[in-house]
């Protein structure tokens, strides 16, 4: 089985869709052009920054937000740096802020270090 669900959000409203996951993580993801479909029981997400599948066995909820929520959230973290490693381990820089590192970074798949909490951040 497989379907569509249309979402209707204005954009420049909401730029991240954070999703908490199952094992208590969270992962957000730039929310602009992005398509989520659902088949055979994954979201399929898609835009011209993401392909990606998550299992909905694994996500425990999800929202639209106006910052990354998971980044946002954690104590400090919006006002101190913070280190941005790409998928291949790769130290991409110390950011102050999540804009800052959106603007400095092209488009992809990060994880998040700052000094109490890890996290995969998507843009």
């Amino acid at each position: 089985m497989s379907f569509a669900i249309p979402m209707m959000a204005m954009g420049a409203d909401y730029p991240w869709l954070t999703f908490r996951m199952a094992d208590g993580t969270e992962m957000s993801i730039a929310s602009e052009g992005l398509a989520i479909n659902y088949s055979d029981g994954y979201l399929q997400l898609k835009s011209s920054t993401v392909d990606q599948s998550i299992s909905c066995q694994e996500v425990k909820s999800m929202k639209f937000t106006t910052s990354p929520a998971a980044v946002d959230g954690i104590s400090g973290i919006s006002s101190s740096e913070a280190e941005y490693f790409d998928i291949s381990g790769k130290n991409m820089g110390v950011f102050a802020t999540v804009d800052d590192a959106r603007k400095a970074l092209p488009s992809g798949t990060y994880i998040v270090r700052s000094k109490d909490k890890t996290i995969k951040l998507i843009f």
